[in-house]
């Protein structure tokens, strides 16, 4: 099942075969974090370097930055960001309570339609920005032009501003992507975003080409997986879920558990039983490949907390689908380093991990100073 995923996402390709528009996992988004994670995630698909770069430096003609899926920051194609608009969009009144958390249910009291909240939200937004603005800038201009239960009181940031939620929800249903490497985040309008398309989220979620529905993408990249995946990675209901599966599901056992994949894939699953050449990665801490919801069968419980702390989350290092320890960065002016944690001998893996590590401290303008191990 692993080594299925990680074929399916393409992490067995070698530096500079592919093309960054052309990979496919671009269908259900690379999220982005800190340190230009997103960047590694390109790299460790088979981009090279230097386009890597290009498309997550700024904004790129191919490739965009948007608040996608469970408003983190996620790299799509360019070309795709209306269909991408449609396919996160909630699927009913019941379904956006449930992803807004918290704002949600506060909502939800107050008997106001998040649909249309969020839509009079990101028509907001897209007004107030005629030129690129902050994060911050943006929601202090906002402040005061929204119905007071759009926006929360917040303790920490001492000040009154929409919820935050809702505020990374929003803003794609209304034409808005963000400025690659900004800190806070820089938002804009989305460049010729199309007038056919009306603010606010999707009536139909599903009228997308199939490739782009997000349910089926999760099942294809991260199958097999069970309803309860599905839901755990859209930060919503089960019973959304299985209202809305693809009609060419087949169940598989999963270690016990019964799963679901696309039929079109069993193919694939199956010759994933036969182990091909090793590849070594050093996954960025926000890949996709560490985004399964199934985390038992990514590595045993007792590793958990030391692959998903609370705060500061390590890089996996990975053999073929296989986890095999951690790596973290040390910086010192130019230089690059990485501490490796290992939790099997990967000793006969050096060599490809150095040259990884090569790799990953080009993605940052720095240079490689080697390994460390505890």
């Amino acid at each position: 099942m692993l080594r299925y995923r990680w074929r399916v996402q393409e992490l067995d390709r070698e530096p500079g075969t592919a093309a960054a528009a052309d990979l496919a996992v671009l269908d259900i988004g690379l999220q982005n974090g800190a340190q230009h994670a997103g960047r590694l995630s390109f790299v460790d698909r088979g981009v090279s370097v230097t386009e890597s770069i290009a498309v997550t430096d700024g904004f790129a003609d191919e490739i965009a930055l948007v608040w996608g899926v469970r408003g983190t920051p996620h790299h799509y194609r360019r070309e795709d960001l209306t269909d991408v608009a449609t396919a996160v969009s909630p699927f009913d009144a019941a379904d956006a309570y449930k992803r807004l958390a918290g704002t949600g249910g506060t909502w939800k009291k107050a008997g106001i339609d998040p649909l249309v909240a969020l839509t009079e939200l990101g028509t907001a937004m897209r007004d107030s920005l005629e030129e690129p603005m902050s994060k911050g800038d943006l929601s202090s201009h906002l402040h005061g032009t929204l119905p007071p239960e759009y926006e929360v009181d917040c303790r920490p940031c001492k000040a009154t501003h929409p919820a935050e939620m809702a505020f990374r929800m929003a803003p794609l249903f209304a034409g808005i992507e963000l400025e690659p490497g900004t800190s806070p985040p820089v938002l804009r309008r989305i460049p010729g975003w199309p007038g056919r398309r009306r603010r606010g989220p999707a009536d139909d979620p599903q009228a997308v080409p199939d490739h782009l529905r997000i349910i089926r993408a999760y099942l294809h990249f991260l199958g097999p997986a069970t309803p309860a995946d599905v839901a755990a990675y859209l930060e919503t209901a089960a019973t959304t879920v299985k209202k809305h599966l693809p009609k060419d599901v087949v169940e598989v056992d999963r270690a016990g558990t019964t799963a679901l994949i696309l039929a079109d894939d069993v193919t694939a699953l199956e010759a994933a039983g036969s182990p091909g050449e090793e590849t070594v990665r050093l996954l960025s801490p926000y890949d996709l490949f560490t985004a399964a919801k199934d985390r038992a069968l990514l590595v045993e419980k007792s590793r958990h907390k030391e692959l998903w702390p609370v705060l500061g989350r390590p890089g996996a290092v990975a053999v073929d689908g296989e986890i095999v320890g951690t790596w973290r960065p040390t910086t010192k002016g130019t230089r690059l380093s990485l501490r490796i944690d290992s939790w099997t001998d990967t000793g006969r893996h050096r060599r490809p991990l150095e040259a990884r590590g090569e790799l990953l401290a080009a993605t940052r303008g720095k240079t490689f100073a080697g390994l460390e191990t505890p």
